[in-house]
């Protein structure tokens, strides 16, 4: 494995690269190269995962760094990928699995989940 980690956000509403948050409402740091992906816990509340195309020791993500994601995952539902997603080949998105709602858009992203409990994601800046 390249070594690429994740460490757990002080807060889940500034979910910085390489971080995991969980919360009701969740908010990423801006995404450039980034990718965030979402998934519900069976009480409703979302855990996001903040990646990053280089890790901080420079090395790009790989396959095999998928698990390292999957663990994150492991019980959730509905997951779901946003962000820079156009900058990641296919198969690290098929890897991770799930909606891949993604494409070249940067910016501060935030999600939460609306009445039915589906997953909502919004655009904060």
């Amino acid at each position: 494995m390249s070594g690429y980690k994740l460490s757990n956000a002080g807060d889940a509403m500034t979910i910085g690269e390489q971080e995991v948050g969980t919360g009701k409402t969740i908010q990423f740091g801006k995404f450039t190269s980034c990718v965030g992906v979402i998934g519900k816990k069976s009480d409703g509340s979302l855990v996001g995962i903040h990646l990053v195309r280089f890790g901080s020791d420079g090395e790009p993500f790989k396959l095999d760094d998928i698990p390292t994601v999957k663990t994150q995952l492991s019980g959730l539902s509905d997951i779901t990928i946003i962000g820079q997603t156009d900058f990641w080949e296919q198969d690290l998105l098929d890897g991770i699995g799930g909606r891949v709602v993604g494409g070249t858009d940067d910016g501060i992203f935030r999600a939460t989940t609306d009445g039915s409990g589906k997953i909502v994601v919004t655009k904060v800046s």
